[in-house]
């Protein structure tokens, strides 16, 4: 941890500021408690004062701060660390950019293009309140910080320690163009029985790999139709369950709807490959307009198969796949996304992460027969990051399901309380289920 002369240098220099909070250690932040009534009423004034500083006249819109902004800034916080010490100084300092800048906030980090959060950094978190975008009070605000010094905080947070990779992707900015003015989510189910699909068991090793349709024409010309549908549907997002593609499918039919004129944002469900850099991964592919390549997501928590064609394996064999867990929130227009594959979703670790990025739109691709945990995890995701839910899964058998969507809503008494509403479709085959986040009440419709 920095002292308050160098805490105070930092500010001076640094034309990006959010760095310079990362100085104050990595948990400090979050420990900073103002134990008596005169250490809070210091904290307001300070955080009042500096905000004053970044935006005088009331919440800024250029994001960029002058010399003698710095300066100033600079001055209060290194008085400030000194009398209370450096945790409490950035902690205020982190709340005046917060309610100085508000939601325009993001634009700094927006420039970097990419993001890779480490313990102690400073992050944005996504706006747009679901109740004001599509027009109805149904929805829950947005919770602000779970930070427990001050719970007002909306725009800002500070990454947690955490054994797993997490970068914010800010490169594909017209992700959700589509969206916006069509809120339609389609999940895509080409397949009706597992026996459409091949498998390599190795018992020996006690792994499985290679799992993938096992008629390569018909899987691509089922995919291309039932894209052109939810094109039709006038949906925005397409999401296909776990494994039903291949490379050369989920290129093809990117290279389809770019060519017919789609702003469709295509994800492509994932397959089974060999990469040399990567080496055995579980792979998704999400495709965007206007984006040079599309964004990918190797699963990180194996699947473990108990049985396959007749054959059972106790124990279960391990799917054969590198696991470096690797999160990447998507932003776009203010709104955070992310993808995720199967097993990845039912991660204490994964619920943890979200909740503290909260992102607005979490989509899972996933070939399960057992799916009541990736309900009970929809609706608990829904309700802790505030997030609209889907889970595209292949399965088959009694109970199973084919499309999970969970989302926060008001209680029917309209009391703001955060609560979740999930609805299920059962198993489809050879068609597509809609989810149009404009109807009053969350259904599914199968076309």
């Amino acid at each position: 941890m920095r002292d308050a002369s160098s805490f105070a240098a930092t500010i001076a220099n640094a034309h990006d500021a959010f760095d310079l909070l990362q100085s104050a250690g990595p948990a400090s932040l979050e420990a900073v408690h103002p134990t008596t009534t005169n250490q809070a009423e210091v904290r307001e004034r300070l955080v009042e004062s500096l905000r004053r500083v970044i935006s005088p006249k009331g919440l800024a819109t250029a994001v960029s701060l002058g010399n003698d902004q710095l300066a100033e800034l600079s001055r209060q916080s290194a008085d400030a660390a000194s009398q209370h010490g450096v945790p409490f100084a950035a902690e205020a300092l982190l709340a005046a950019f917060d309610e100085g800048f508000g939601p325009n906030i993001s634009r700094v980090f927006e420039a970097r293009n990419s993001i890779e959060l480490q313990a102690g950094s400073v992050f944005p978190l996504p706006g747009h309140e679901l109740e004001l975008l599509f027009g109805d009070r149904r929805f829950t605000p947005r919770q602000s910080s779970r930070n427990h010094i001050d719970r007002r905080r909306k725009h800002l947070d500070v990454m947690i320690p955490t054994q797993y990779r997490v970068r914010l992707d800010f490169g594909r900015p017209a992700l959700l163009g589509a969206f916006f003015g069509s809120p339609i989510v389609a999940a895509v189910f080409p397949n009706c029985h597992p026996n459409e699909f091949v498998c390599t068991p190795d018992a020996n090793r006690n792994r499985f790999f290679d799992l993938r349709p096992k008629n390569l024409s018909a899987q691509q010309l089922g995919v291309a139709r039932l894209l052109e549908r939810a094109c039709a549907e006038h949906a925005a997002i397409a999401v296909l369950p776990e494994l039903s593609v291949t490379p050369d499918i989920a290129r093809t039919s990117a290279q389809h709807l770019r060519a017919s004129g789609s702003s469709i944002v295509f994800a492509s469900g994932s397959y089974h490959t060999d990469c040399p850099d990567a080496g055995r991964v579980n792979r998704l592919e999400l495709h965007s307009r206007g984006a040079a390549a599309p964004a990918l997501h190797d699963k990180f928590s194996p699947f473990l198969l108990k049985e396959w064609e007749g054959s059972s394996y106790d124990p279960p064999l391990r799917e054969d796949i590198a696991t470096r867990p690797t999160m990447t929130f998507h932003w776009s227009q203010g709104w955070s996304v992310i993808t995720l594959i199967c097993k990845d979703f039912l991660d204490d670790e994964t619920l943890r992460l979200l909740a503290l990025l909260r992102p607005n739109l979490v989509f899972v691709s996933a070939f399960s027969l057992e799916t009541a945990l990736f309900r009970g995890f929809a609706q608990e995701i829904a309700l802790k990051s505030q997030a609209i839910v889907v889970v595209a899964n292949f399965g088959t058998g009694e109970g199973c399901l084919g499309a999970i969507a969970a989302m926060p809503v008001k209680d029917p008494d309209d009391v703001n309380q955060p609560l979740t509403r999930t609805k299920d479709s059962s198993v489809v085959a050879n068609k597509i289920a809609l989810l149009d986040l404009r109807q009053p009440k969350i259904f599914w419709r199968i076309k």
